[in-house]
């Protein structure tokens, strides 16, 4: 998959012109889970789509979140009743910023997703789930489910010989909307989930880098998916600024910096001529603060580090 813009997004702050068109987002075998996921659902006759925007379709949050932040007024919407829809979402989730050392999360990923609306029943996504799964050679360890739903939904997993364990926390919620859920595990690494949202319908969420991850891909670095997402921010129109999306931007930049990656994106550049800039003022007007014995910073102080965000 290649990214969906092939126009260049304009920011004289932060470094002209840059052209994403051309950039990998997927690696060959995160684009062949893609393929198999897709390959599993028109085998079924189900529509698939692919949604590659990060800007949300509501304003509960900054970025799309998840697969089934798009489709939430359908799971409560009569005249969407009996619909059934596959696709691919890319998420930016920023809850992982903190997290992208451990090789397991990501910053911006790939959730793909098949759901219905008062319709479809959980071994019958389940199924589709399992059929994925074997078409990958994923090698699952077990699933979960919640101890509410244990007698009812531990005999769908039978068919498959994967080994259920109980879990309390095998419930799904994004305030609105929520589920009873079963989930995939290889190891102690989650690849998936089936929920029951409103005990109506069913939300399918696998995480496409995840399931790669599973079959040997190995983990992205941080600077990876910090440059992985700036791209996808500028292909979506977000240039670095003071508030929102534009803020978010911003912070990416500077963590990039901050952990000395050597990336060519004129966003990083420009970021590193201005605290280049502060730096050179902070050695010229170091010498008039008196004795420099009781002076113990060494570098330009970063307003991000410090928990605020400074004047462009």
């Amino acid at each position: 998959m290649t990214h969906p813009s092939a126009s260049c997004v304009r920011n004289v702050r932060f470094g002209g012109c840059h052209d994403t068109a051309g950039r990998q987002l997927l690696t060959p075998l995160e684009q062949r889970v893609l393929d198999a996921w897709r390959g599993t659902l028109t085998e079924r006759a189900l529509p698939f789509s692919t949604h590659l925007s990060v800007l949300p379709p509501d304003s509960t949050t900054l970025f799309a979140t998840s697969g089934m932040q798009k489709h939430k007024p359908r799971f409560s919407d009569p005249s969407s009743s009996g619909l059934i829809l596959g696709d691919v979402q890319r998420c930016l989730r920023l809850t992982d910023l903190d997290e992208l050392d451990n090789g397991r999360h990501g910053l911006m990923f790939h959730m793909l997703g098949l759901f219905a609306f008062n319709a479809g029943t959980v071994p019958f996504g389940i199924d589709v789930v399992q059929s994925f799964f074997r078409r990958m050679g994923v090698p699952l360890t077990h699933a979960t489910v919640h101890p509410d739903r244990w007698d009812e939904w531990r005999p769908f997993h039978e068919p498959y010989g994967l080994p259920v364990h109980p879990d309390p926390d095998c419930k799904w919620s994004d305030g609105a909307v929520e589920g009873y859920c079963t989930e995939f595990y290889v190891g102690g690494l989650e690849v998936g989930n089936v929920v029951n949202p409103l005990g109506t319908g069913l939300d399918i969420g696998l995480g496409l880098e995840r399931v790669a991850l599973a079959l040997g891909e190995p983990p992205r670095t941080p600077e990876t998916h910090l440059e992985n997402a700036l791209h996808v921010l500028e292909a979506d129109g977000v240039v670095p600024g003071l508030r929102q999306q534009g803020y978010v931007a911003r912070r990416l930049v500077r963590e990039l910096r901050r952990r000395g990656a050597t990336s060519p994106h004129p966003w990083l550049q420009q970021e590193r001529a201005r605290f280049d800039a502060q730096r050179r003022r902070y050695d010229r007007l170091r010498p008039r603060v008196g004795n420099e014995d009781t002076w113990t910073v060494s570098t330009p102080v970063d307003p991000d580090a410090q928990g605020c965000r400074s004047r462009a």
